[in-house]
């Protein structure tokens, strides 16, 4: 069978992880894949093992956010051909209606992969005539709904990466269930995985002592991903807790450094906060943190978070998107209400007061758990059989 993968990129993160690794399965199944890409060309640039069979094509079209019209949309897709046609998704705002009918028309089996929900659907408003006694038709609001309804009309099925996001689709962008499917995110366990010598030279890298007690991320430096409320909680916990030195390291890179920086400054722990930059290794950073801390304002099933529990690290984590569906019970980590200040700090200040032997059986568990029920080679294999039955 002969694919076509198009997916948008802005920033090299989890969801082009996933779509690099989903190419490269299909490819090992036997398929013929050719990977498009738009926006920025961060699929050339990183090195994630592209298979020979895989072939890479980088499309001249607008941002991923842009408002595509026919002309770009079909300029995009007439060239291509094949069997079936899959667009990979890292957030539902990516792309837009046109770029989700010209697939269907161009291609017998069309379907997406939608990694991340959107902002929220706008609200019905209107202009007020006659001195404001007369509220107009707010046509404006129906041309929207109409536009939403026609991104839910174009694939045949659409995976999803978490039950969270699938009732999303359905609740607020009027997406019929029928077409929705849950397929996890997966990890490649033999790559994320406890290594204490790699522990070592991590934090020797970051100049975090040996013994140090490490909370941190790795991630993009965005405004979704809430790390300002990590570095608040970060320094009500080192304010309240005098005898507790602990650090927070920040993997990644994003527009939101330079006022993360000021924060931390301002807050008085910026000598306890390290930005570590961007890792094309991550795996190497995950084995460094002894807590992971995840305040996202909106995730889908964020692999980051999959990423940390199978090196080792507990997690304290925003129940937002899929994220309860990965945290499913407290041995699993300590999972918070969405923009819960108050609960992320005492997650924080538990995952502090926890014993030896308590983080050593924690740890235990989160490894086992991300193994045993997000494994990519498993999770891959359930969207290439839904790829497979068109």
């Amino acid at each position: 069978m002969k694919l076509t993968i198009i997916t948008s990129c802005g920033a090299w993160g989890g969801a082009e992880v996933q779509t690099a690794g989903l190419a490269n399965r299909l490819a090992e199944r036997g398929h013929r894949v050719t990977l498009v890409t738009y926006g920025t060309d961060q699929y050339a640039r990183h090195d994630w093992d592209r298979r020979p069979e895989v072939e890479l094509i980088h499309h001249d079209a607008p941002a991923p956010k842009a408002d595509f019209g026919w002309a770009a949309a079909w300029a995009l897709v007439r060239p291509l051909d094949g069997d079936v046609c899959v667009v990979s998704k890292p957030s539902y705002d990516h792309g837009n209606w046109r770029l989700e009918l010209a697939p269907r028309l161009r291609f017998r089996r069309f379907f997406t992969i939608e990694q991340c929900t959107g902002d929220a659907p706008l609200p019905k408003t209107s202009r007020r005539y006659l001195f404001g006694l007369l509220p107009g038709p707010g046509l404006w609001w129906y041309r929207y709904r109409l536009r939403l309804r026609l991104r839910a009309m174009g694939p045949r099925r659409v995976v999803c990466v978490s039950d969270g996001l699938k009732a999303r689709l359905v609740n607020d962008y009027s997406y019929p269930h029928k077409k929705l499917l849950t397929v996890h995110n997966g990890i490649d366990s033999a790559r994320y995985r406890p290594d204490p010598a790699q522990r070592l030279k991590t934090r020797q890298a970051w100049g975090v002592p040996d013994d140090a007690l490490v909370f941190g991320a790795v991630g993009r430096l965005a405004h979704m991903k809430g790390y300002d409320m990590a570095i608040d909680a970060f320094a009500k916990l080192r304010a309240g807790r005098p005898n507790l030195d602990p650090w927070l390291v920040l993997t990644g890179e994003g527009q939101e450094e330079g006022r993360l920086r000021a924060q931390a400054k301002a807050a008085g722990c910026g000598e306890r906060v390290v930005f570590a930059g961007f890792n094309a290794r991550p795996w190497e950073a995950h084995v460094g943190l002894d807590v992971f801390v995840m305040p996202s304002r909106t995730e889908g099933l964020p692999l980051s978070l999959l990423e940390a529990m199978a090196s080792g690290c507990r997690p304290v984590a925003m129940g937002v998107g899929g994220i309860p569906e990965v945290i499913t019970s407290p041995s699993l980590g300590w999972l918070v209400a969405p923009e819960d200040r108050a609960g992320f700090l005492a997650g924080l200040a538990a995952a502090a007061d926890a014993s030896p032997e308590e983080c050593a059986r924690m740890s235990e568990c989160v490894v086992d758990h991300a193994r045993t029920h997000f494994d990519a080679r498993t999770q891959f294999d359930r969207v290439v059989e839904v790829i497979e039955s068109l």
